[in-house]
C-alpha cells in the first residue's frame, strides 16, 4: 500500500482514470504509481512507459491488472 508523510501536498480526485485496469505490457496513459488489482504488488511507470509484466499469480489470484494509484504530475509548479 503507498504511504505518505504531507497531506498538504496531495489531492483527492474523483477522475474515471484511477478506475480502468489494464494488462502487463499496455502503455501507461500517465505518470504515476499503478497497482496490480490482484495481487496489491505496486509499480511506477512514467507516461509512456510499458506496464510492467514482470510478475505471475497463482491461479486463484486471477491474472495481472494494473490500475492507476497515484497520478503524478510532472507539469504540476
Amino acid at each position: 500500500m503507498a504511504s505518505y508523510k504531507y497531506r498538504h501536498l496531495l489531492s483527492a480526485s474523483e477522475d474515471l482514470v484511477f478506475d480502468h485496469d489494464h494488462p502487463p505490457g499496455d502503455r501507461a496513459r500517465l505518470s504515476g504509481i499503478y497497482r496490480c488489482a490482484a495481487c496489491g504488488r505496486e509499480s511506477v511507470a512514467k507516461e509512456g512507459d510499458t506496464l510492467p509484466n514482470d510478475h505471475s499469480h497463482a491461479v486463484t489470484e486471477g491474472p495481472v491488472r494494473w490500475r492507476l494509484l497515484v497520478y503524478a504530475d510532472h507539469r504540476a509548479k
